[in-house]
């Protein structure tokens, strides 16, 4: 459907094919409806997080690490367990500091998952505050840290959209639901 949009192929022949589902019920996953999408982004774009515990802000603005990670997630298209492998290296900036890029190592899913990922333009109430890391000696320290963030981030959604519990649906899904919306427009960074 990408290469549609982009005028790289002239007809989506994939689009009939339909392939033997062969995942248990408990590993499918289910996909967020353009309303819980705007409700995820909306309590996310107010600061709403689960755990307003103060080890979890960070940076100059304060701002939450739970809502860093959904809105880097949700417009790069990186895994949970890819942003929180993320070191101070893997944050290409240009000469002032803002971030231009990501770069993905490979070892989540596989090794061809490396990737390096530009960083386009964020909505304007989102700021990747990365002051975290202008006073810290070490490149390979992490911006997020590893131990229950992701599990944060998860919650956080739950709690946003109690319907994602019984539905199966978690950031995994969101950030899909996400992409599969905005590859519709054609200005999508």
């Amino acid at each position: 459907k990408w290469l549609q949009v982009k005028g790289i192929i002239n007809e989506n022949r994939a689009i009939d094919i339909k392939f033997k589902d062969k995942r248990s019920d408990n590993d499918k996953r289910g996909t967020f409806t353009n309303e819980q999408c705007h409700r995820i982004l909306d309590l996310i774009h107010a600061g709403f997080s689960c755990n307003n515990s103060k080890r979890r802000t960070y940076g100059d603005d304060g701002e939450s690490l739970v809502q860093q990670l959904i809105v880097l997630g949700m417009f790069t298209g990186a895994r949970i367990a890819e942003l929180q492998d993320l070191a101070k290296e893997d944050f290409l900036c240009d000469a002032n500091g803002a971030p231009k890029g990501i770069y993905i190592h490979g070892a989540v899913k596989n090794s061809a998952s490396e990737r390096l990922i530009p960083l386009g333009d964020f909505p304007k109430w989102f700021k990747l505050d990365l002051s975290l890391f202008r006073t810290c000696r070490n490149e390979d320290y992490r911006y997020f840290t590893k131990d229950t963030l992701g599990k944060e981030v998860n919650k956080t959604i739950k709690k946003i959209i109690p319907e994602a519990l019984e539905d199966n649906l978690t950031f995994h899904s969101f950030r899909h639901s996400f992409e599969t919306r905005a590859s519709k427009y054609e200005n999508i960074n």
